[in-house]
Protein backbone atom coordinates (compact mmCIF):
# COMPACT_ATOMS: atom_id res chain seq x y z
CA UNK A 1 0.00 0.00 0.00
CA UNK A 2 0.99 3.19 -0.03
CA UNK A 3 1.87 5.46 3.12
CA UNK A 4 -0.48 8.24 4.21
CA UNK A 5 1.92 10.25 6.26
CA UNK A 6 5.63 10.28 7.29
CA UNK A 7 6.79 11.47 10.58
CA UNK A 8 9.83 12.97 11.93
CA UNK A 9 11.79 10.98 14.30
CA UNK A 10 14.85 12.62 14.27
CA UNK A 11 17.75 14.44 12.42
CA UNK A 12 21.25 15.38 11.98
CA UNK A 13 24.71 13.82 12.59
CA UNK A 14 25.22 9.71 12.97
CA UNK A 15 27.42 7.97 15.43
CA UNK A 16 30.16 7.14 13.32
CA UNK A 17 30.10 3.57 11.53
CA UNK A 18 26.66 3.69 11.89
CA UNK A 19 24.47 2.64 8.36
CA UNK A 20 27.17 0.36 7.08
CA UNK A 21 26.58 -2.88 7.12
CA UNK A 22 23.42 -2.73 8.25
CA UNK A 23 24.27 -1.23 11.52
CA UNK A 24 21.63 0.66 13.04
CA UNK A 25 21.47 4.48 12.62
CA UNK A 26 21.92 6.57 15.66
CA UNK A 27 21.46 10.27 15.64
CA UNK A 28 24.52 12.06 17.46
CA UNK A 29 23.64 15.20 17.29
CA UNK A 30 20.37 17.06 16.18
CA UNK A 31 21.48 19.88 14.01
CA UNK A 32 20.92 21.20 10.20
CA UNK A 33 24.27 22.15 10.22
CA UNK A 34 26.92 19.64 8.79
CA UNK A 35 30.69 19.86 8.77
CA UNK A 36 32.56 19.01 5.39
CA UNK A 37 34.35 16.44 6.62
CA UNK A 38 34.85 13.15 4.31
CA UNK A 39 33.53 10.09 5.71
CA UNK A 40 30.84 11.55 7.82
CA UNK A 41 27.57 10.99 7.88
CA UNK A 42 23.77 12.50 8.43
CA UNK A 43 20.28 11.92 7.72
CA UNK A 44 17.09 11.29 9.27
CA UNK A 45 14.88 8.39 11.35
CA UNK A 46 11.14 8.82 9.79
CA UNK A 47 8.39 6.74 10.35
CA UNK A 48 5.12 5.86 8.19
CA UNK A 49 1.93 5.72 8.61
CA UNK A 50 -0.65 3.93 6.24
CA UNK A 51 -4.46 3.19 6.23
CA UNK A 52 -3.41 -0.88 5.84
CA UNK A 53 -1.43 -3.01 7.73
CA UNK A 54 0.77 -4.27 4.62
CA UNK A 55 4.14 -3.16 3.81
CA UNK A 56 4.30 0.59 2.32
CA UNK A 57 5.97 1.23 -0.63
CA UNK A 58 8.17 4.64 -0.53
CA UNK A 59 10.80 6.56 -2.69
CA UNK A 60 13.73 8.23 -1.21
CA UNK A 61 15.74 11.31 -2.96
CA UNK A 62 18.37 12.39 -1.87
CA UNK A 63 19.95 15.72 -3.93
CA UNK A 64 22.56 18.11 -3.32
CA UNK A 65 22.66 21.90 -4.78
CA UNK A 66 26.20 24.20 -4.44
CA UNK A 67 26.33 26.82 -2.58
CA UNK A 68 25.85 30.06 -4.95
CA UNK A 69 29.27 31.10 -5.96
CA UNK A 70 31.11 27.96 -5.40
CA UNK A 71 32.75 25.81 -7.38
CA UNK A 72 31.75 22.69 -8.03
CA UNK A 73 34.88 21.36 -10.39
CA UNK A 74 32.55 20.31 -13.01
CA UNK A 75 30.79 17.61 -10.45
CA UNK A 76 27.34 16.82 -11.69
CA UNK A 77 24.25 17.41 -9.19
CA UNK A 78 24.16 14.65 -7.27
CA UNK A 79 20.84 12.73 -7.15
CA UNK A 80 20.21 9.56 -5.38
CA UNK A 81 16.69 7.99 -6.06
CA UNK A 82 15.66 4.84 -4.58
CA UNK A 83 12.41 2.87 -3.52
CA UNK A 84 11.89 1.29 -0.63
CA UNK A 85 9.07 -0.71 1.49
CA UNK A 86 8.67 -0.77 5.53
CA UNK A 87 5.70 -1.70 7.58
CA UNK A 88 3.67 1.00 9.14
CA UNK A 89 5.16 2.33 12.32
CA UNK A 90 8.62 1.25 12.04
CA UNK A 91 11.72 3.60 12.11
CA UNK A 92 13.29 3.85 8.93
CA UNK A 93 16.35 5.92 8.48
CA UNK A 94 17.43 7.58 4.98
CA UNK A 95 21.14 9.09 5.25
CA UNK A 96 24.05 9.72 3.48
CA UNK A 97 27.60 9.96 3.99
CA UNK A 98 29.70 12.21 2.46
CA UNK A 99 32.95 11.85 0.05
CA UNK A 100 36.15 13.58 -0.11
CA UNK A 101 34.70 15.85 -2.72
CA UNK A 102 31.28 16.18 -1.51
CA UNK A 103 32.78 17.19 2.37
CA UNK A 104 34.75 20.16 0.22
CA UNK A 105 31.74 21.64 -1.36
CA UNK A 106 29.86 23.89 0.64
CA UNK A 107 26.08 23.62 -0.23
CA UNK A 108 22.37 22.41 0.54
CA UNK A 109 21.12 18.55 0.89
CA UNK A 110 18.14 17.69 0.65
CA UNK A 111 16.47 14.48 1.60
CA UNK A 112 12.89 13.66 0.67
CA UNK A 113 10.80 10.89 1.37
CA UNK A 114 7.25 10.71 -1.24
CA UNK A 115 5.06 8.03 -2.31
CA UNK A 116 3.03 8.12 -5.57
CA UNK A 117 4.23 11.68 -7.06
CA UNK A 118 3.24 13.29 -3.33
CA UNK A 119 5.77 14.64 -0.85
CA UNK A 120 5.51 13.51 2.86
CA UNK A 121 8.98 14.18 4.42
CA UNK A 122 11.74 16.89 3.44
CA UNK A 123 14.39 17.80 5.39
CA UNK A 124 17.48 20.13 4.10
CA UNK A 125 20.96 20.01 5.46
CA UNK A 126 23.83 22.80 4.88
CA UNK A 127 27.27 20.93 4.81
CA UNK A 128 30.19 24.00 5.21
CA UNK A 129 33.71 22.38 4.84
CA UNK A 130 36.03 22.68 7.64
CA UNK A 131 38.77 24.83 7.66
Amino acid sequence: GNPTSAELVDHGVLAGGDGLAGRNVHIVQRTTKIPGRQGLAFGLLFRLQGAVKAPLSYRTVISFRPAPGTHTGGQPRTRIAKTSRAKPGSTQALWHRLDKTQAAQPGQWTLRITSGGRNLLQQTFFVEPEE
